[in-house]
């Protein structure tokens, strides 16, 4: 049963280096974009919001794809903590004491789109387990005939 929970925050782990990851990755291309465009580089504050959108899909996607079940809250968890670790960052970049309004802006919106990514791994990784068992049970049958 203890290698299950281990297992589950190994899942959580991935799903959120995923997230971080893909981020950096993303973030990494505009910037090189806008460099090579000659663009300043305050334009980027709207393609990150897009980039933590695809991160946040990502990670909670993969999260509840491998934990089958519950994915809203691997999803959520893969999402939480995502939106943590980048409060965390820009506390530390720009000190300033955030808002309880600011908390809810920046951990809830992630945590309930990551959450739905999650829901959406976990039945589209029922639906093709689903699919490979009874392929696999009807290509036995066949074998058996």
């Amino acid at each position: 049963m203890k290698t299950v929970g281990i297992m589950r925050k190994v899942v959580i782990i991935k799903g959120v280096s995923l997230a971080l990851g893909l981020s950096l990755f993303l973030l990494g291309l505009a910037f090189c974009q806008a460099l090579l465009d000659h663009q300043p580089v305050n334009y980027l504050s709207g393609y990150t919001r897009c980039f933590t959108a695809v991160s946040l899909i990502a990670g909670g996607f993969y999260a509840g794809y491998r934990w089958l079940q519950r994915g809203w809250l691997a999803g959520g968890a893969v999402g939480f903590i995502y939106c943590l670790t980048g409060l965390i960052c820009s506390i530390f970049l720009i000190p300033r004491t955030p808002s309880v309004l600011d908390l809810f802006n920046a951990l809830i919106p992630g945590t309930i789109l990551s959450g739905m990514a999650g829901v959406c791994g976990v039945n589209i990784g029922r639906a093709q387990r689903k699919q490979f068992r009874s392929t696999a049970s009807s290509i036995k049958k066949r074998a058996d005939t």
